[in-house]
């Protein structure tokens, strides 16, 4: 029993280390984002949210597709 929980924190631990990592990955990209779009707001709405709005997503939808794909690792 106890190298089964033994076993169960360490998964725990690990998946918590895993979101953790996401949620820095998000946080940094929606950092990326919002300078780029403040720097160039014309260029950012032209290069990434038009095309997406012209096939269709919604405006908020294609944020979040946005920042998704900026947060996903190289």
């Amino acid at each position: 029993m106890s190298k089964r929980i033994g076993k169960l924190r360490i998964e725990m631990a690990s998946r918590i280390l895993q979101e953790e990592a996401r949620h820095f990955s998000k946080t940094e990209a929606l950092s990326e984002l919002f300078d780029e779009s403040q720097n160039d707001p014309k260029s950012f709405h032209q290069a990434w949210l038009l095309p997406l709005l012209d096939e269709g997503l919604s405006l908020e939808s294609a944020c979040a597709y946005v920042l998704e794909f900026h947060s996903r690792p190289n």
